[in-house]
């Protein structure tokens, strides 16, 4: 299966953010990006500077970190997080 980095695929991750009760921050500017706790709260914040691949790969990446077991992904959003980890070792 290819992955392709689209809109579609960035709003699903933005979704599943969401769903899981993490917060996600769309800005510009001179950062890169990244997980944080802000206020208690779980927050990402994603550059919009930054080209759509590496901003969707960076998203990805923050959410690696979260139990997927009690989320039902789709076979896509599977895969595609099993290629993030392959990526990040």
């Amino acid at each position: 299966m290819n992955i392709k980095y689209t809109d579609h695929l960035y709003k699903e991750l933005c979704d599943l953010a969401e769903q899981l009760k993490i917060k996600v921050v769309k800005d510009k500017g001179n950062f890169k990006g990244g997980a944080c706790l802000l206020k208690n709260e779980s927050t990402i914040v994603v550059n919009h500077n930054y080209p759509y691949e590496t901003r969707i790969i960076n998203l990805a990446e923050c959410l690696l970190d979260v139990d997927f077991d009690k989320i039902n992904l789709s076979k896509k959003l599977k895969f595609f997080f099993e290629e993030i980890q392959l990526r990040k070792k």
